[in-house]
Formats: structure tokens, sequence, C-alpha cells
């Protein structure tokens, strides 16, 4: 093929736009703002920004972009997104709210360099999206450039289908590569997106990042599943009939494959389903009988020794997480200081060992709050709540002890060194109080750790360092229970003489 190089022409940043279906995102943009929003969020924007103000703007990799068919006289990005995102944010921070204040600080940091900020920068125009578009995929999908997510790259190879180009005819352009598993990501993105689901919380999940399809699609490639969930796949990985749009077809998807698909999304979306899950192994379905009849939504009797287990009570106001990890599991007792290897990757706490029934129906609600915070929009909330749950269930042990010199200290602290008192040298508990004794705020967990969240407006809190924490006081919380309830059993047994 004959080298034709492509004309470089200086542009105003106000007539460059954003590639709204800028491959970087795996779900299309609904305006710039959307798009910025997302690439400052996802793709390290901020760090190119104050690069750009450091060392200033360099072109040696100029913007590559096209014609706007639909706004003449305007260019959209296929190339440099991010290094755009970042001119146009630093020349006028309102455009980004989210990043404003961090802009603008910046921005303050560096006065100087910020005057010589361009507001008019070079670019290669290409005629079209179209004439690039092999380019663009050789960066990408190679090693000159960061490399693409699965969705991105399934965002891509669908995008390069038209009236002229079919599965086919990509497959045999990019040899090596798994199109038609691409292409199936690609339409199930956009099915699931279009399913006019019943819980809110199912539909806002299905269409954010949250949702990766490299997950999903250890579900859908399991034709028992697809089938339950009213998906059929072409040869090509199309949704079948072809004839008829992703969006036809979710749109009429009945009643009952909406009801099995949201409930494979809610066991997704609550972490119990991951790709090493039993249920997407080779035999699946003869491994995991139950789970299958709940997809298809057939009822399930449950075992008599699940059904004698305690639960919470049949609660509507529940969250679907809540109800998949108290109903039917057993209490048992743990010392283990590190959270289930599942639960690190969940967004909520487990409370699978909390034995519901030894509660009071405030404490009930108290630990239904705890159960249902997303740690990681709200680590301090969680926190802050863990400790008035382990604090209060402390002051109830020490209550049903009946012992006068305990409980004279009324903080955490004096209630903790209390509780190392009486069990300090109980076998299986020791280590944990021991833990919660420290008065380190370093140790996750500790009540100087505790009490440094609450009093110090500079403590950070992570995730991580919350699940660590729950990994710690969990144990000490089921223990207490029983011990609550044994000595309640005790008292009643042998009453005071008067």
């Amino acid at each position: 093929m004959a080298y034709t190089p492509l004309p470089i022409k200086e542009v105003l940043l106000s007539d460059i736009c954003l590639d709204l279906e800028n491959y970087r995102v795996p779900t299309p943009s609904a305006d710039d703002a959307d798009a910025l929003k997302y690439l400052f969020v996802s793709e390290d924007v901020m760090e190119i920004a104050e690069i750009i103000l450091r060392n200033g703007y360099f072109d040696n990799e100029v913007p590559v972009v096209y014609p706007d068919p639909q706004n003449k006289g305007t260019y959209v990005v296929v190339e440099g997104n991010r290094r755009v995102s970042a001119l146009k944010a630093l020349n006028n921070p309102s455009v980004v709210p989210s990043h404003q204040e961090k802009l603008d600080k910046l921005l303050n940091q560096f006065q100087e360099e910020a005057e010589d900020l361009p507001s008019e920068i070079r670019v290669m125009v290409s005629p079209s999206k179209k004439e690039v578009a092999a380019y663009i995929a050789s960066l990408h999908t190679g090693k000159s450039k960061r490399a693409w997510s699965l969705d991105q790259q399934a965002n891509y190879y669908y995008s390069l289908l038209d009236d002229t180009t079919t599965v086919e005819m990509l497959k045999a352009k990019y040899p090596g590569i798994d199109v038609v598993r691409f292409i199936k990501m690609a339409v199930m993105r956009r099915f699931i997106r279009n399913v006019p689901f019943t819980d809110s919380r199912v539909k806002e999940y299905a269409s954010s990042t949250d949702l990766s399809m490299s997950v999903f699609e250890y579900a859908y490639n399991k034709k028992a599943i697809a089938s339950t969930i009213g998906v059929s796949f072409s040869k090509d990985g199309l949704l079948e009939p072809v004839d008829q749009t992703i969006e036809e077809i979710a749109r009429k998807l009945p009643k009952a494959k909406i009801k099995s698909l949201q409930f494979l999304l809610t066991k997704f979306m609550n972490k119990e389903l991951t790709t090493r899950s039993k249920e997407f192994k080779a035999n699946g379905e003869l491994k995991c009988p139950e789970f299958y009849a709940l997809l298809k939504g057939e009822t399930v009797t449950t075992p008599k020794s699940q059904a004698d287990a305690p639960s919470l009570p049949d609660d509507s106001s529940l969250a679907p997480q809540d109800k998949a990890d108290t109903q039917g599991s057993n209490v048992k007792s743990t010392t283990s200081s590190k959270p289930p290897r599942r639960q690190q990757d969940a967004d909520t706490l487990n409370l699978n060992d909390i034995d519901f029934n030894l509660l009071s129906l405030n404490m009930k609600s108290r630990f239904e709050e705890l159960g249902r915070i997303n740690i990681k929009n709200f680590p301090i909330a969680t926190s802050i709540l863990m400790r008035s749950a382990l604090e209060t269930i402390i002051k109830l042990y020490l209550d049903s002890k009946d012992d006068k010199s305990l409980k004279q200290d009324k903080t955490l602290a004096g209630d903790l060194l209390d509780l190392q008192k009486e069990l300090g040298n109980t076998k299986g508990i020791k280590n944990e109080i021991n833990v919660l004794v420290d008065q380190n705020p370093k140790k996750d967990g500790s009540v100087g750790w505790f009490n440094a969240i609450t009093h110090d407006k500079n403590f950070p809190v992570s995730k991580k360092e919350v699940f660590i924490a729950w990994g710690k006081v969990c144990p000490v919380i089921v223990f207490l229970l029983k011990q609550i309830e044994q000595n309640k059993s005790q008292a009643v047994a042998s009453p005071q003489q008067p």
C-alpha cells in the first residue's frame, strides 16, 4: 500500500470534540461531559494534566481527528482523547465538576506554566473515522500503547461492523483474534442495557462498568444458562434472531426470562458468583441443581438441616444480598482475622456468622444496616457503625455478667480492657481480643484504629482496611452473643436468693 501522509493543521480546542464512542469507554457516552468524567476517573487524565503543566505541552504525538459530519468546522478525536481532555479541562476546569477543585489547585500551583497553555493545537486530520480504524487498532491491541481491556476491545471490533463489513471479514482481517468472543461481549453489553428490569439496582448494575463481560461470559457461554435467560447466538456471535436489533430483542424478552436474568445478575452483583464458581464448571448443572432450578424460577424445597438453621426474619425491606447472605446460613464461630477470600472482592460485609435470633429488634436493625452499606463508597460510615455494633455487644455481655468490678470505664477502650480481663485467656478468642485492645491506630480493627476514624478528620480509611477490621471484630461479636445467651440461661436456671 502506497504511503499517503495525512495533513496536519492547527485547530482550536473548542472546535475539537471527544469521541463519544471512544474505545476506552465500554459504554457510549451521552455527551462530552460524560466522556470527560469517565476519562478523568478511569484513564488517569489528571496525571496527564499535571505532566502538561510541569513539562509543557509537546505535540511530538499529535492527536488524530476526523471532520465531524454532523457539525461543520469541528473535529472528532479518534486518537489522543486523554491529551485533548486534559487540555480542555486545564483551559476550563468547570467542564469536569468532579475534578474542578483539584484542577484549580493544580493551576494555582503552576500559575506561570498555566499562562502558556495552548488554546489551539496541531492535529492530524483523517478524511473519516474508518480511514484510520486499522491504525488505531494496531496501537492499542499491540504493545506500543497501553492495552485496552477486553470490554474496550469488544467495543472496538463491534463498532467495525456495518452494511459492508461482516464478522467473517473481521476474522480474516484480524487473524489470531477471537473476534466472535468480542462480538458476543459487545452484543451482551448492549442487550442487558436495554432489558426492562424491575429491580432498579440490577438495572443500574447492568448498565455500569461494574459488570465485566469477561466475567459474565462464564454464564452466557453455558447453553443451559443462555437458554434460560432468553439468549441465543449465531455462529458469528450475534444475537438471534439476527434480523432484529439488539434493542428489539431485549425489549421483547418474556417476563420469565427477565426474572431469570435478573436473578443471575443479582448473584454477580453480590459477588456470589465468580469465574471460579462451580455453577460454571463443565458439569455445573449436575453439581448445582438448586441454582439451576432457581434460575429457571422453580421452587426449591429447603432441606430440613437448612430450615432449622437460624436466619434473618422475612423482611421485604432487606436488600437481595442481605437475604442471600443470611437466610439458611449456619452460625459458625471462627477466629480468623482475615476476611473470607470471596468477601474481599465484595462491596459489603458478610454477616453470615451473626446469629440474628440472638439480637434484639434494635440490634437487628443496626446489623442489617451494617450489612447493606457499600464499603467502597462509604468506608468511614461502615467503620463507625461497626464500632457501634461491637461496643454495644460488649456492653451487653458485661451487663450479662452482673459483675460490679466491671464497666468502671464507659469508653470502648475501657470496655475492651474489661473484656480482656474476663476472656483474655479464653482459647479461640484471646488473640482477637488482644488485637482489639491495641491502641495503635495503624492496626486495623484495634481500638486505636476505631478512635482515629471517629476523632481524626484526616485519618484515611480504605475498603481493604475495613474488611480486615471486620475479620477481627466479627469473631468476637459471634462469641459474645453466644456467651450472652448462655449467661441469660444460667441466670434463669439459678435465680438469686432474696
